[in-house]
């Protein structure tokens, strides 16, 4: 079943069915019927999301010079497991020279699911400039539940930051 963007998150839409659609914090609804529902939400100024991938994951202005752990926030609603795919960093406000993990506990414990030597070098000048982190492959055939934390080993010396998202596929909702 379809899922579409809302406008802002938590918005309430009553469509002519008589539900009324919630969306999440971050503007999702998900499992909306074909037809009629999805016309009304989308004359309600929702966006159908077309076949691909979103984040499962998000670290907006991570700290790069910070090497207290960062959790990285779900886009998930409720209690899900999932699989990571791909992980990338972009939108460097300066350039980044940072290495560290992105681990699924804190202080670097549980799996490693980018290893700590990743480098998150970005000039910072380019907006179309990405690191495409290396995700382990011994994470890439697990299924995880739970957040995600990013921990520096060795952190930037000048201020920067960047947004960190992780792709990949819900296994249960």
């Amino acid at each position: 079943m379809p899922t579409l963007l809302a406008p802002s998150g938590n918005s309430s839409i009553l469509v002519r069915s008589g539900v009324t659609y919630t969306s999440d914090a971050y503007g999702v609804i998900r499992d909306v019927p074909m037809g009629t529902d999805v016309q009304d939400l989308e004359a309600a100024g929702c966006s159908l999301v077309r076949p691909g991938r979103f984040p499962l994951f998000a670290l907006m202005g991570a700290d790069m010079t910070s090497t207290e752990d960062q959790q990285l926030e779900t886009t998930l609603g409720g209690a899900n497991y999932y699989s990571i795919s791909k992980i990338v960093a972009v939108a460097a406000s300066a350039p980044i020279t940072a290495v560290g993990g992105i681990y699924t506990q804190r202080d670097k414990d549980g799996d490693a699911v980018v290893a700590a030597a990743q480098s998150w070098a970005l000039a910072g000048a380019d907006p179309s400039e990405m690191v495409l982190a290396t995700v382990d492959a011994v994470a890439a055939g697990k299924c995880f539940a739970g957040p995600l934390y990013l921990a520096l080993d060795t952190p930037n010396t000048d201020a920067a930051t960047c947004n960190i998202f992780v792709f990949g596929d819900v296994l249960s909702l």
